[in-house]
């Protein structure tokens, strides 16, 4: 299936700038190159940061580890969320189950925060799937695989170096920390909880 490119111009085009931000900064990875040209031709034209266009590139190619070691941190280098902290922030990964006989729903979420934050977080997320996570045959196998979890990345909070969790959140968000990298403002909205 081919996409008209007239078609990509006109919405990019219709976008208003923090539309346009938004869109290309998180969800550009897999463009064609001719996208990718018509998003260089809108940031030049609407006068946007050279950063937008280089969070476009950056989602269009993998990552060194070297790079992703760097956009951790900056990371670690902002304020907390949760409590405005300056200690160093890592990140960790939670899974959050809830089940009644029928239906079950599990929340995934990445957590970059300070370590007695992320603490909080998890401690959170694990106390409401062990009240609600058990009442199904499915929610049962899932509130121990969020158990298991749990353990795998809470040794990681209080670690100096960057945690797996928060690595994979930088791979995640590499197009708006690229094209974020000098605006601690936005750097934080890319952190602040959901």
């Amino acid at each position: 299936m081919r996409v008209d490119i007239s078609v990509v111009k006109e919405r990019y085009a219709k976008m208003s700038d923090e539309e346009f931000i938004r869109t290309t900064t998180t969800n550009a990875r897999g463009l064609t190159p001719v996208a990718v040209e018509v998003i260089a031709y809108e940031v030049d034209r609407r006068q946007l940061p050279a950063g937008i266009f280089e969070g476009v590139e950056a989602q269009n190619r993998d990552q060194t580890p070297e790079e992703i070691a760097e956009l951790c941190e900056v990371l670690q280098g902002l304020q907390c969320p949760a409590c405005s902290s300056r200690e160093p922030l890592n990140g960790t990964f939670s899974r959050e189950v809830r089940a009644m006989l029928l239906s079950n729903r599990t929340t995934d979420r990445y957590t970059v925060a300070c370590p007695a934050c992320l603490d909080k977080a998890t401690s959170s997320a694990l106390s409401r799937t062990l009240v609600m996570g058990w009442w199904s045959v499915t929610g049962f196998i899932r509130t121990l695989g969020a158990i298991a979890l749990y353990f795998r990345h809470r040794k990681h909070h209080h670690d100096a170096a960057p945690s797996p969790a928060l690595r994979k959140f930088a791979a995640l968000h590499v197009g708006a920390l690229v094209a974020f990298r000098g605006d601690r403002q936005r750097l934080q909205s890319i952190i602040a909880p959901r």
